[in-house]
């Protein structure tokens, strides 16, 4: 009886081993899986739909080539999402606005970090193109977190957090088209 007990408890092991070495391949393949997300998450340009060549743009730029400015607050910060220059906004602390704002053409509009916050207002993307929205904090907005719409096109909204607007948190609508929302944090609302 002896004998037999130990020939199955060598058994046990040897299944355990096997479990053991076909479990090691698997987290292999984990592992490429979550490095090849992150190196997803990281782009630093879009996928889908805003890096489609069409409507005379080959892809979602946004500000690339144009000036860059750091902003504090919604006097400067409007004063370049506004303007018809080229321009990389970087956005390094709250932004108060009261209403929804309007964003011309060719801008990138990035949070530095976690301080990039736009509250009690919203981003108004009427018709415009070539727009990159990412990594900022939506908060209480009265409308619209972000509002794409008349046939606005080659946007890419990325790695944003939303929360709490009094309408919709993105909203893309009326004709809009060629836009990648990607890798943004819904909730709260």
């Amino acid at each position: 009886m002896n004998s037999h007990q130990g020939s199955n408890n060598n058994a046990g092991e040897i299944i355990k081993k096997h479990n053991r070495m076909r479990f090691v391949p698997f987290l292999s393949q984990l592992t490429i899986i979550f490095f090849g997300l992150c190196s997803i998450t990281n782009a630093d340009s879009p996928e889908g739909f805003a890096s489609v060549t069409a409507l005379g743009l080959t892809g979602t730029t946004g500000g690339e080539g144009g000036i860059e400015v750091t902003v504090t607050n919604a006097v400067d910060f409007l004063t370049y999402a506004q303007s018809d220059d080229t321009v990389i906004i970087w956005v390094a602390g709250t932004i108060e606005l009261t209403d929804m704002e309007r964003v011309h053409s060719n801008k990138s509009i990035i949070g530095v970090g976690d301080l990039g916050i736009i509250n009690g207002g919203g981003l108004d993307v009427f018709g415009g193109s070539n727009i990159i929205i990412r990594n900022l904090f939506f908060q209480n907005s009265m409308d619209d977190a972000i509002d794409v719409q008349h046939a606005g096109h080659h946007i890419w909204i990325d790695h944003n957090d939303l929360t709490s607007a009094h309408d919709g948190l993105v909203d893309i609508k009326h004709g809009s088209d060629y836009i990648t929302v990607s890798w943004n944090k819904f909730y709260n609302h």
